[in-house]
């Protein structure tokens, strides 16, 4: 089990962002673990505001954004092979997306996703959300902040070859 996270950190947020964006190796599958994000200059009861939150499978573009380098849980282990960028402000948009979850979330709160794991399922692709190789996912900030917000986030993903998912 080769686990991974990305992140972002101290991002000044004012627009609708493509919070993450990470394509699957061509040679490998990624499952999706864990998603936070979160912002830490909103306080009160006046700055008080939720956003729309979109999880996305399938687009094939989106080009600008920071690269982000992943890193591997296990200090010994090996480096990642996803492509990982990070808050990309010329969206994805071309492609057939798959709209997996939309959300909205209060900043004062973050938000926080993880797939719940049955263990009375077996069978592949029932627990986990899956990219297949070369497939692309993104976590898209879908609404713009009432005014500048200071956020961080983090993508916890697995690599798992082109195997069977359990086990």
């Amino acid at each position: 089990m080769t686990i991974f996270s990305a992140q972002f950190n101290n991002i000044g947020v004012t627009t609708q962002l493509d919070l993450f964006d990470i394509v699957a190796p061509s040679n490998s599958r990624v499952v999706i673990r864990q998603l936070e994000i979160g912002q830490y200059t909103d306080f009160g009861d006046l700055q008080d505001e939720l956003l729309s939150l979109l999880l996305i499978r399938g687009y094939t573009n989106g080009s600008s954004g920071t690269p982000a380098t992943p890193v591997n849980f296990d200090p010994y282990g090996r480096a990642s092979t996803a492509n990982v960028r990070v808050n990309n402000g010329t969206l994805a948009n071309s492609g057939t997306p798959e709209f997996i979850y939309a959300t909205a979330f209060n900043i004062r709160a973050g938000y926080f996703w993880q797939p719940l794991i049955d263990p009375r399922r077996d069978r592949q692709g029932d627990r986990e959300l899956v990219l297949k190789p070369s497939q692309r996912f993104v976590v898209r900030l879908n609404s713009v902040p009432t005014d500048s917000i200071t956020m961080n986030g983090t993508l916890v993903f697995e690599e798992i070859g082109t195997g069977n998912i359990a086990g």
